[in-house]
């Protein structure tokens, strides 16, 4: 998904962009479909569950990414098929990283909380 609306106040960047060199807004979109794995996306639908800010929705079997991110990575590091292909400074070799004591199931359990 690509959203060029013009809501920040009194700018016309992505206007300007889209008539004068389309060709970036696309290559953008598919460098970004690359970094969330978007081919790879099974849908299960960890990445959504864990999202503190309700970003990501699952539509026909894949994740789609908003534009709210609060860039805590818990989509890449809970992900089980490891699709989110962000870069991000990791430990040691291990692109994913879970606190020993923080289960998926407690980060479902505090998400749900706060929503009530």
């Amino acid at each position: 998904m690509c959203n060029t609306d013009e809501g920040e106040s009194g700018t016309y960047k992505d206007r300007t962009i889209m008539e004068n060199d389309p060709h970036t807004v696309l290559e953008g979109v598919l460098i970004c479909a690359y970094a969330i794995g978007a081919k790879e996306c099974n849908g299960c639908g960890v990445c959504a569950e864990v999202c503190p800010v309700n970003n990501i929705t699952i539509k026909e079997g894949k994740a789609i990414h908003g534009n709210q991110c609060a860039a805590c990575y818990a989509c890449l590091h809970w992900c089980p098929q490891k699709t989110t292909k962000l870069k991000v400074p990791t430990l040691g070799n291990r692109l994913q990283y879970h606190h020993p004591e923080i289960t998926l199931q407690d980060i479902k359990r505090i998400k749900g909380e706060e929503l009530r």
